[in-house]
């Protein structure tokens, strides 16, 4: 097994103070707020693309490299032994974010989907490196001004791993100096983005290494994938929240499944109307 410690004589810098998480999720909630859904270009075809042959181009660098050296850099045994992780995160978006699925995500004026700008800001916390109390503790924030919708919390892991795989991918191409066509990104500091400010994210980040980003970006997506999302969803869903008030008491004690489909009620109420998703359960209470 790799270790996963910081190597000896490298200085990690120092996460960010949770108060200035909580300033972070709520500049962005505010400037997010008025996102709806738009059908916009559906890009992750091509992002998926990009990825999956500039990973294969950076695999064969350091896999041809081996075969030269006698000593195998950090960077290179990272990508070479856990190569089947980026495979397979590449699989799970491939496979659970169909385009219908992605039209109905909020997004900005330019067509970024929200919940990916939120990801992508997660990324670039903490030296590019996931806590999932850290994540949670972000949405939460975040929906005290903006609640997420259902599909939003759903593709929220879906997102963190299109960005951690960015975030690899520039890792990569700065050590391997391989060339990396990225598709463009949404500028965090970009006025009609819809984002943060730069003295709350550019300013107080301290810059990291390329194979930190690389070594931090397989550890997030091996982590995505142990998950257990269910139970980050109900734990972060504001939606949730309210139906478990339901006076009874009966939603509560229902089965995970049983649950999904009341939930699932509301969402498809709410897309067939101009009432939002924590409106429609606030009234289901009520009228019990």
């Amino acid at each position: 097994m790799l270790n996963t410690a910081p190597r000896p004589g490298k200085t990690e810098p120092a996460t960010r103070p949770r108060d200035q998480h909580d300033e972070l999720a709520l500049e962005l909630a505010k400037k997010l707020a008025s996102c709806a859904p738009l059908r916009g270009n559906f890009r992750i075809p091509d992002q998926l693309k990009n990825f999956t042959e500039f990973f294969q181009l950076a695999y064969q660098h350091f896999d041809e490299a081996t075969k030269t050296e006698v000593s195998v850099s950090h960077t290179a045994e990272w990508l070479l032994d856990n190569f089947y992780v980026l495979e397979q995160a590449i699989r799970h978006v491939e496979e659970d974010m169909p385009a219908d699925y992605y039209y109905r995500l909020p997004k900005t004026q330019d067509g970024e989907p929200r919940i990916y700008i939120l990801a992508l800001a997660i990324t670039r916390q903490n030296n590019a490196r996931f806590d999932k109390e850290q994540i949670r503790h972000f949405v939460r924030a975040f929906q005290n001004i903006t609640p997420l919708q259902i599909g939003e919390l759903w593709a929220l892991p879906l997102m963190l791993r299109l960005t951690a795989m960015q975030s690899l991918a520039e890792g990569l191409a700065s050590i391997t100096k391989l060339k990396w066509d990225a598709l463009p990104q949404p500028d965090l500091w970009q006025r009609d983005a819809g984002t943060a400010s730069d003295n709350i994210l550019e300013k107080e980040f301290p810059q990291t290494t390329a194979e930190t980003l690389v070594v931090n970006a397989i550890l997030n997506l091996r982590m995505l994938a142990t998950q257990d999302w269910k139970a980050f969803f109900e734990s972060t869903s504001v939606l949730e929240k309210i139906l478990r008030d339901d006076p009874a008491n009966v939603y509560a004690q229902m089965d995970f499944e049983t649950r999904n489909h009341y939930r699932g009620v509301i969402e498809e109420l709410s897309r067939g109307s101009s009432v939002d998703e924590t409106s429609i359960a606030l009234q289901g209470i009520q009228l019990a």
